[in-house]
């Protein structure tokens, strides 16, 4: 009994163990689904990584395959191979030509090492082909090695004038736009745009009798040819790599046509191939656009169907109308004949008459037939775009090309690659990676779902399409590529797309009874990699949940009943035309409509099955919650909220139109709220990619069937409230629009944000009222400012006219639309800030003022640094020499302006800023006053002269004025002084107006006479009249817009470093960017001559009366100056534009150096446009003031003000003189002298007497009372102060303490109380004389001074206008006497003045009688001073002076030698000497004759 019982709890023991041990093995229902997440993840894994192997596995087989393909044909045609081989010895050498072609704007390019290039020029042309209208050259950029293997292509096209050049320059000019847009084409992988061009005018030359353009292009060089070379060797393509090629091109294709390009030229020589970074061989459209042009200017046919056997494969609407202009449509059906090249051979239009036939008499699969009878439909609005072509099922899978078994391409050809191999698993993709949480809508085609992530546990809306047929697919599909390109915050948000294969049904009978939301079968992916759609990252999207017009849902609530009630009937995916494309209608008025033969037709229905998809769309979730709720919630109360909701709206379509997308189903269903209560655009069911960006039909005949074609959308869609009236068809006949469509909804959006709708009835008058052309306001908008402003912006929404509609980023940009966040506030207050009417700006300036006069940060490091580098730069201070040749120079200006009656008048120096200046090279310095008002320092004296002209009369006729314009520093601080002088004649009527404008030029000659500085330097004048300048510019097409800015730009012509070649590459690149005809025309008017030769040119050139009375004025203006006897020359130039907005409409002109740099030294010219520009007040009869003429008349009448003036830089003329007087020390001591004593030009002296004496006391009392009688006298004195000095070194050092000038003149130095010595400093000579004496004295001396240097600049000014007679010389007044230091001091001064004063008058009557020698030589200064230290009794002295003179120079100084002494033989006694002038460097000396031996 013990052992049975011990034996059954043994048992029970051990089931109990089992037991346990089972349930430890049993795992939870966590750790099951991890296990199973982790298995399904292994799985895809493995699954992706199988793809990516094939993937690599197929480039490597398409490499491999067109090698095959290429060496077999090698080896197959020896002739051929040796063609396509690089040139041999058998072959002629290719055409070498080396030269250098420059481009206006530079172009960026990446070597094949990813380095990146600048390149403005090419060279080393190496001629590769010809074709109808280009010669192809190889070429190298500037800077390339001889060794470097990267080839540019450079395509050359001459354009000749044969007939009508203003025509022929017009289509260059479109020529040229349309390259300019081109070259700054987005780049894109699968087009070839050019990367720089040049269009210059051709010139008639021995090989080229005729005159016209050449246009270069600069392409890259593709380095696997073209694929008409490629068909050439191999025949038809393989099936999977055509499809990927065709692809490839309709997106480059799409590419062009949604930014408003026609390529025009699609065909197989223009279809190039080039091998990427990664191995692959991508197909690339080249020359698009541009190639058309050139062929019309060349006078080629148009049609685009290059040796075609047939006109039936070129498009319809181009056979039908060779005067039309090429369509996007065009494109698509040039782009089909290639496809069919691709994939049955070059030959295939041979073989069949047209694209139809081919069709019908072939047996093509039925993704691949239909794709082709879209593309070849007659029609031109049915053709599909390149955008909808992508997402063809042809070339979405893997379909064979024919229905039965494929032709068999090539003897050689290996077989199809076999597609991707599918794995099939038990479950769809949905169920295994998805959870469903709930349905958050349904509709006729599906459902959208609620989903949970296994993987990451977030929730997904997931769009689900069921029993999407292929041709459905293709309109579905659509919209996952639109999704794939929105990246914003506004936008719903894409994650992917995949489709699952159902089982597949015949024909005509669908299995409508499984309304499953998920199937299995094959598990295909539709992602980035496949279908090459990009991932969005931004954005949101509920896409259709709870969309009624989409997905009817039989138990709909009443609300959605009475919101269908205000609705177009339901829309579905697709459009009308679907079933036309998958059976195309019979045309049996045209035989050349694409239809299929009936048996065939019948043959392919019986025989295809229908495969059924189901298309899933993963989204981001949010809440069920759309814009039509908040409006049904009373958003209308909280007005802040419907600006957030507006702005963030339109934050999106700004997103969404930048893409080149219109949206055309915009309602509050389609907007979204997340969880954040933030906007997200959705549902782009009915969005279209850009076609709608219109393609410019400037300079053509396009006619309205081209225009319309293919541009168009679809007509009366959308719902009705919120369609724009361009897009129903009762509005228009063109149906072309953009996306101010969706702006007309928005307006209607806003405008029930903002105003409540009690009822359905009050809902369908208010809004229908409201889309009316004259449309109906509510009162309610005009009762409170902001209502006022809510209604200024729906009104300008709902405009009928798009025109005047504005844009989302206008409207974003118009400050209509408040802004919420802190950033946003931030920058929109500094916006408001920038505007004057801003009630804030006042305030806020005059806290900032307030702040600074407060000074509380003043000792931070910060400002004292700031403050101690503020005029660090900006001003200088100049030493003494400066300083006193200012003075000199404003003095002598100013005897000048007084010799022709002018008086000093000042000028304003702060004035509002003007907008002449708003872009002037030179920066103004801007102010802002205490009222906020922004005010400028003059940056120059005619603009604030000509405001005060026009409120004031002028009491002179002639006024000068002396002062400082600014620059703004670059780096900040102090700005930038510069001197200024004016001068400026005013009169009240239009009489000798020539005469007046001649006497301001005749001025400035006077300037340049009596400045020894300026005397010899090589000036003249340019003249011009702005009308002329105006007619120029028009004759060269110039457009209005930037004519200012060319202005400027041509403004700085010849002057510095700026020649033609700067100016042009200015004027062609950005932000000007004139064309290049423009700028070739420009060209031919940058001359000069003489007033006579240049009118007579010009009158030439423009063959027009208008211009006459311009010429008149000019050729007056030009007499005058001769009359006046202007010395240097002036010329008529047509560009001379310096400042010519301030002389729009008169003459200008310009004083410049004649040399290769013809820099600007003054200029000016007549402002009376300027003046009335100012003159606000139209009656002058209330105004003061007296006649200009001086006169005590009526008063004269401002509105009637005529002004002349020129600007001078009187810091530049200051410089010239400070370099003259440093000059001057390089001369020996006696030339120096004699100029000081005999110059016309005053002595600088910053004290003419210096006191000094040994004994330093007796200087601080002796030396004060000496000094108070000099300064009572009028004399300029001062003590020697300095300690430690003696007054030897004094002396010595008196002429030497500034090399170029003399500081003293006299030297007195105090012996004792009552005896003084002076000593002249410039003769030499010491006298003693009482301290009582010293007065009386030095006035003598000082009187004699002044008429000695006063008479000098009289005879300078007789030898400068010998016309004006004899002077009348005082006797005398001209004569110094210098006694020898060890002479006696006692001499007879009258005697010797009086004999010195006898010969010199005996001269000059020798010199008026021609009796003097002049001999003209040529050589270096310090030799021709040398020579005036020589005499012709003093044979040494010549022979040691030619001895140590170069060895280059012996020769002709004995040559000088021998000449004067032949002089010297036949001069008469009495005038024994002779002028000696250096006609190199402009010296002059007066040189002995006498005693030669």
């Amino acid at each position: 009994m013990i052992f049975e019982i011990t034996t059954l709890l043994q048992e029970i023991l051990d089931q109990a163990m089992q037991t346990q041990t089972k349930a430890e093995s049993i795992l939870t229902l966590d750790e099951e689904r991890a296990n199973q997440q982790a298995i399904t993840f292994q799985q895809a894994q493995r699954l992706r990584e199988e793809k990516e192997k094939e993937k690599v596995q197929a480039s490597v087989e398409e490499e491999q395959y067109l090698q095959e393909m290429v060496d077999n044909q090698k080896a197959r045609d020896v002739r051929r191979r040796t063609k396509l081989q690089t040139w041999t010895s058998q072959d002629p050498e290719p055409v070498a030509m080396y030269g250098l072609v420059q481009f206006d704007q530079a172009a960026a390019i990446k070597d094949p090492q990813g380095n990146e290039l600048v390149i403005d020029a090419v060279h080393d042309k190496v001629a590769i082909s010809e074709g109808p209208v280009t010669k192809v050259w190889l070429v190298r950029h500037v800077g390339a090695t001889v060794a470097s293997n990267f080839f540019l292509v450079l395509k050359e096209c001459h354009v000749p004038v044969l007939s009508d050049e203003t025509s022929v320059k017009k289509q260059v000019q479109n020529l040229e736009s349309k390259l300019e847009r081109l070259t700054h084409l987005a780049t894109h992988p699968n087009i070839t745009r050019p990367l720089a061009f040049r269009i210059e005018r051709s010139e008639m030359t021995d090989t080229s009798k005729v005159q016209g353009w050449n246009v270069f292009v600069l392409m890259e060089n593709a380095g696997k040819g073209s694929l008409y070379d490629l068909l050439e060797m191999t025949g038809p393509l393989d099936p999977a790599i055509g499809r990927a090629w065709v692809m490839q091109l309709f997106e480059g294709l799409g590419h062009f046509h949604r930014r408003g390009l026609i390529h025009a030229r699609v065909h197989t020589n223009n279809i190039l191939l080039q091998k990427i970074e990664t191995g692959r061989v991508v197909a690339r459209l080249s020359d698009g656009g541009y190639q058309h042009d050139l062929h019309l200017l060349r006078g080629h046919n148009a049609t685009n169907h290059a040796g075609a056997a047939s006109a039936y494969w070129a498009a319809p609407e181009i056979v039908r109308d060779s005067a039309s202009s090429q369509t996007p449509a065009t494109d698509i059906w040039a782009l089909g004949v290639v496809i069919l090249q691709l994939f049955f051979g070059l030959d295939i239009q041979s073989k069949h008459q047209s694209p139809a036939a081919l069709l019908d008499s072939s047996s093509l699969s039925h993704s691949f037939e239909r794709m082709l009878r879209s593309i070849f439909q007659y029609e031109t609005k049915k053709r599909p775009s390149a955008w909808d072509l992508v997402s063809s099922a042809f070339l979405r899978n893997d379909d064979s090309l024919y229905h039965e078994t494929p032709v068999e391409y090539s003897s050689n050809r290996r077989s199809q690659r076999r597609g991707s191999t599918h794995l099939q698993p038990s479950t769809s993709r949905f169920d295994t990676d998805f959870i469903q949480e709930g349905r958050l809508g349904k509709g006729g085609y599906g459902s959208v779902i609620k989903a949970r992530n296994r993987l990451d546990s977030n929730f997904y809306a997931v769009k689900i399409i069921n029993k999407c047929t292929e041709a459905a697919l293709d309109k579905v599909l659509n919209e996952v590529r639109l999704l794939s390109q929105l990246n914003h915050p506004n936008v719903v948000r894409y994650y992917t797309a995949w489709k699952e294969v159902d089982s597949p049904t015949t024909n005509g009978h669908h299995d409508d009874s499984s309304d499953k939301m998920s199937s299995s079968g094959e598990d295909d992916e539709i992602s980035v990699s496949d279908l090459i759609f990009p991932r969005s990252s931004g954005g949101l999207d509920f896409i259709g949940s709870n969309n009624d017009e989409l997905f009817s849902d039989d138990e709909s609530t009443e609300d959605e009943t009475e919101r269908d009630a205000f609705c177009d009937e339901g829309i579905v995916f697709g459009d009308d035309d679907e079933e036309a494309l998958d059976e195309p209608r019979h045309n049996s008025s045209n035989s050349r409509e694409i239809v299929a033969a009936p048996q065939i037709r019948r043959q392919l229905s019986s025989q295809t099955d229908i495969i059924n998809n189901t298309l899933y769309i993963q989204m981001e979730y949010c809440e069920k919650k759309t814009l039509r709720d908040v409006i049904r919630s009373g958003i209308c109360d909280n007005v802040e909220e419907a600006w957030r909701y507006l702005r963030q709206i339109l934050q999106g379509l700004v997103h969404i139109h930048s893409a080149s997308i219109v949206h055309r189903d915009l309602k509050p269903e389609n907007i979204f709220i997340d969880s954040n209560s933030n906007v997200r655009i959705g549902d782009f069911g009915l969005a279209r990619p850009g076609e709608f960006l219109q393609v410019s039909t400037k300079g053509t005949n396009q006619s309205k069937d081209s225009r319309n074609a293919y541009g168009n959308f679809t007509r009366s869609i959308g719902t009705t409230f919120y369609v724009a009236p361009e897009v129903k068809s009762t509005a228009t006949t063109s149906g072309n629009y953009d996306g101010k469509a969706d702006m007309f909804s928005l307006g209607i959006i806003f405008f029930e944000m903002n105003y409540r709708l009690e009822t359905g009835m009050e809902r369908v008058q208010t809004l229908g009222a409201l889309c009316k052309a004259d449309s109906a306001f509510p009162a309610a908008f005009s009762k409170d400012p902001e209502r006022v402003k809510q209604g200024q912006v729906i009104l300008s929404l709902v405009n009928h006219n798009p025109n005047l509609r504005p844009s989302s980023s206008e409207l974003l940009r118009s400050g209509l639309v408040p802004v919420q966040t802190e950033d946003e506030m931030m920058r929109a207050a500094l916006r408001a800030l920038s505007g004057p009417a801003s009630e804030f700006r006042t305030q806020l300036i005059s806290t900032i003022i307030a702040e600074a006069t407060l000074n509380k940060n003043s000792a931070e490091p910060a400002s004292l640094l700031k403050g101690y580098v503020y005029d660090l730069h900006g001003w200088t201070s100049p030493d003494v020499c400066e300083s006193l040749l200012r003075k000199a120079v404003r003095d002598h200006l100013t005897s000048i302006f007084r010799r022709h009656g002018a008086v000093e008048a000042d000028r304003p120096v702060l004035l509002p800023f003007s907008a002449h200046y708003a872009q002037h090279e030179s920066p103004v310095y801007k102010v802002i006053d205490s009222d906020g008002s922004v005010l400028q320092l003059p940056l120059d004296f005619t603009l604030p002269y000509a405001r005060i002209l026009a409120k004031h009369s002028s009491h002179s006729p002639k006024t000068y004025t002396f002062g400082d314009v600014f620059r703004a520093a670059r780096i900040g601080g102090h700005p930038t002084v510069i001197g200024e002088v004016d001068f400026d004649i005013v009169s009240y009527n239009s009489l000798d107006l020539a005469l007046r404008e001649a006497e301001v030029i005749k001025v400035l000659d006077e300037i340049l006479d009596e400045f020894p500085s300026m005397a010899t330097v090589q000036m003249c004048y340019h003249i011009n009249h702005s009308v002329v300048l105006d007619t120029v510019l028009d004759a060269c097409d110039i457009p209005s817009s930037k004519r200012t800015a060319v202005k400027e730009v041509i403004s700085r012509l010849h002057t510095g470093d700026h020649t033609w070649a700067t100016i042009r590459s200015e004027l062609r690149n950005p932000p000007i960017s004139v064309p290049a005809t423009s700028v070739e025309e420009l060209a031919t008017f940058d001359f000069r001559d003489t007033c006579d030769k240049a009118l007579s040119r010009l009158r030439s050139m423009f063959r027009t009366a208008d211009l006459e009375s311009t010429f008149s004025h000019l050729q007056a203006v030009s007499i005058y100056l001769e009359r006046f006897n202007v010395k240097r020359k002036a010329y008529m130039s047509p560009l001379v534009s310096y400042n010519e907005k301030f002389y729009r409409g008169n003459f200008l002109f310009q004083c410049v150096y004649d040399s290769k740099k013809k820099n600007v030294f003054a200029a000016g010219g007549r402002y009376d446009q300027l003046i009335k520009e100012h003159q606000l007040i139209q009656n002058p009869s209330s105004m003061s003031g007296h006649p200009a003429d001086g006169s005590h008349g009526n008063t004269p009448n401002i509105t009637n003000c005529h002004a002349v003036g020129f600007n001078l830089s009187w810091r530049d003329l200051h410089r010239s003189m400070v370099r003259y007087h440093k000059g001057l020390t390089k001369r020996t001591s006696k030339v120096r002298k004699d100029l000081e004593t005999n110059n016309a030009w005053p002595q600088v002296r910053r004290c003419d007497v210096l006191i000094d004496s040994f004994d330093k006391n007796l200087l601080r009392t002796m030396g004060l009372h000496v000094i108070q009688e000099l300064w009572a006298c009028g004399i300029h004195a001062e003590l020697a102060l300095s300690q430690g000095a003696d007054l030897d070194h004094k002396a010595s050092s008196a002429y030497s303490l500034n090399q170029d000038t003399v500081p003293y003149l006299y030297l007195v130095n105090i012996k004792h109380e009552g005896a003084v010595k002076v000593r002249n400093v410039m003769q030499n000579e010491e006298t003693e004389m009482r301290t009582s004496e010293l007065n009386s004295w030095f006035k003598s001396e000082m009187i004699y001074r002044e008429r000695t240097e006063d008479h000098v600049r009289k005879l300078s000014r007789y030898h400068s206008h010998p016309e004006q007679g004899t002077p009348s010389v005082e006797t005398g007044s001209n004569v110094q006497v210098l006694t020898a230091s060890n002479k006696g001091k006692k001499t007879n001064r009258r005697a010797i003045i009086e004999e010195a004063f006898a010969r010199c008058q005996e001269f000059m009557h020798g010199l008026s009688d021609g009796n003097v020698e002049v001999v003209a030589i040529e050589t270096k200064d310090d030799i021709f001073e040398g020579i005036r230290d020589t005499r012709l009794g003093d044979a040494d002295s010549w022979r040691k002076f030619i001895q140590h003179a170069p060895a280059g120079e012996r020769l002709y100084l004995q040559e000088v030698h021998e000449l004067l002494k032949s002089k010297a033989a036949k001069a008469k006694s009495a005038y024994r000497s002779a002028f000696l002038y250096n006609f190199r460097t402009g010296g002059c000396i007066w040189y002995d004759l006498g005693h030669a031996p």
